[in-house]
């Protein structure tokens, strides 16, 4: 058995992200937790983006919280036993107003996978 890797970890839950403007990086955590960023590929997203992409992040997980089989399926995502979703920038349907900026649009989503287990 090799180890599993956070890029192969990456790869896999980029195929559960159905929005085609949002895209997965991540890595992992002087804490030991793995970090996934969903985030608008566009350099200036629109709102609407930014929103598409954090509804993306909460159905991940949702997915790594009810031990979905869509996930289990996956060796390296069966791992994911918790996740929780931490939205630093959300824009709001009723505000006209766009802040613009670059590490806010960076941080959009952090998904926080804490007590990853690897099964050996």
């Amino acid at each position: 058995q090799k180890p599993i890797t956070v890029l192969e970890i990456l790869q896999k839950i980029r195929l559960h992200v159905s929005v085609p403007q949002c895209d997965v990086f991540g890595y992992f955590s002087i804490e030991s937790e793995l970090i996934i960023l969903i985030i608008p590929v566009d350099q200036n997203p629109k709102p609407l983006q930014i929103e598409a992409c954090n509804k993306e992040a909460e159905k991940i997980e949702s997915l790594i919280n009810s031990d979905s089989p869509a996930l289990a399926s996956h060796v390296p995502l069966s791992a994911l036993i918790a996740a929780q979703v931490e939205v630093s920038f959300k824009m709001s349907s009723s505000r006209s107003q766009v802040i613009l900026a670059n590490y806010l649009v960076f941080w959009n989503l952090v998904l926080i996978f804490l007590a990853i287990k690897c099964n050996t």
